[in-house]
């Protein structure tokens, strides 16, 4: 009894001897395990605003979470909308086919409306179906009080404008299968609704017996070539190349003849001097001859030609090329600077050099994460200028 007795008291003061030379280190009674506590003395760094928006709206491939949401929203103007208030919803999400893709699911939601009475909503996504095959989607809305110069290059360069509402009504679905990594083909549906009303005396004057209205089905096909890999904020190597044609059917719309259009597109990045990119842009239209002045091609918008009003110029022939040079200054701020030249006509129009049209401009991006930014643009035409809020980059 006295030998268990002095063996409780060698352990108790062994024990409370091996505590006071390490605080850290205890044992807890009845475990056989020792836990020991080191202490973290490395410094917490404070983020920065720039950082943790940028953490809160990027989706790391290894993140855990399955969904990212984000909403972002402001003011802008534009001299054909004026003052309008836009509201945009990003969701970047992950399903089982996409858990080891580099690249999430998309879907964005964009919702505007101004003083002018312009209002719109737009909404577009992609799902990607393993790692080559791609499901996009979309569907727009938007009602907006539209100027029409003439439906001839002589007539828009006047500057004698009429006035009118376009309303107008789009959804597409596209598969997309990515052979290589490289080469692209793709099939896609489109449906159109567009109609013009409300037309002043000098618009309906223009227009005259021109279709006011076109609904209808089209069917698409794309080949394209991409290599173009983007390796950090404003460093993208490479050339991507897209060629599509897209044909109407008469049976599939309310118009009395079936339609056509062939597009192409070339996009070339060269990563020049420590933080600059130079991006050759040329994209071209060719439509149908009988096709509807509301389905032509305009020339200008948020990425080509920004400087014009859109739809000013007008044709079955749409041709635009620019070069632009992007400088990343610092964290997700690049500055932009951009020039070129486009036209737009139609068969029966003697085309001359003065049909070519000069653009230029300067832009400021912040890029949020690695898949989206925000894009404010200041563009120079021959007949006056255009301030364009956007998101991501023009091309």
């Amino acid at each position: 009894m006295l030998y268990i007795a002095l063996l409780a008291v060698v352990l108790v003061l062994s024990t409370s001897f091996a505590t006071a030379q390490n605080p850290e280190q205890m044992i807890i009674d009845g475990d056989t395990i020792s836990y020991t506590y080191h202490a973290d003395h490395t410094p917490i760094t404070k983020k920065g605003f720039g950082q943790r928006l940028d953490d809160y709206l990027s989706l790391d491939v290894n993140d855990a979470k399955r969904v990212n949401f984000s909403i972002t929203g402001g003011p802008g103007y534009s001299p054909n909308r004026g003052w309008q208030l836009a509201v945009r919803g990003d969701m970047q999400y992950r399903t089982r086919a996409t858990q080891t893709t580099s690249t999430p699911d998309r879907l964005s939601i964009v919702a505007a409306a101004s003083l002018t009475g312009y209002y719109g909503i737009k909404i577009d996504g992609v799902n990607h179906l393993g790692k080559s095959h791609n499901l996009q989607y979309g569907a727009e809305l938007r009602s907006e009080p539209r100027d029409i110069y003439g439906l001839s290059f002589a007539s828009s360069s006047v500057g004698t404008l009429g006035t009118y509402t376009e309303e107008m009504y789009r959804g597409w679905v596209r598969y997309s299968h990515l052979v290589n990594n490289l080469f692209l083909f793709g099939a896609y549906v489109d449906y159109h609704y567009e109609s013009a009303h409300k037309l002043d005396t000098y618009g309906a004057s223009l227009l005259n017996s021109q279709t006011l209205q076109y609904q209808g089905l089209g069917l698409g096909l794309s080949l394209g070539l991409r290599s173009a890999r983007k390796e950090a904020i404003n460093r993208i190597r490479g050339v991507n190349i897209t060629i599509e044609g897209l044909v109407r059917p008469e049976l599939l719309s309310n118009y009395s003849a079936t339609l056509w259009q062939v597009s192409l597109l070339l996009d070339y990045y060269q990563p020049l001097w420590r933080g600059g990119l130079m991006v050759i842009d040329i994209y071209g239209e060719q439509h149908s001859q009988n096709t509807p002045w509301i389905l032509r091609g305009q020339l200008g918008d948020d990425a080509r030609m920004r400087g014009y009003y859109p739809g000013r110029y007008n044709g079955n022939t749409l041709i635009t090329s620019q070069l632009e040079l992007r400088q990343h200054i610092i964290n997700g701020l690049v500055i932009a600077a951009w020039a070129g030249c486009g036209t737009a006509f139609s068969k029966g129009e003697e085309f001359n050099t003065s049909m070519i049209l000069p653009n230029y401009g300067v832009g400021l991006r912040y890029h949020l994460g690695t898949h989206s930014a925000i894009r404010i643009d200041v563009g120079f035409g021959r007949d006056g200028y255009d301030f364009i809020l956007g998101y991501n980059e023009a091309f």
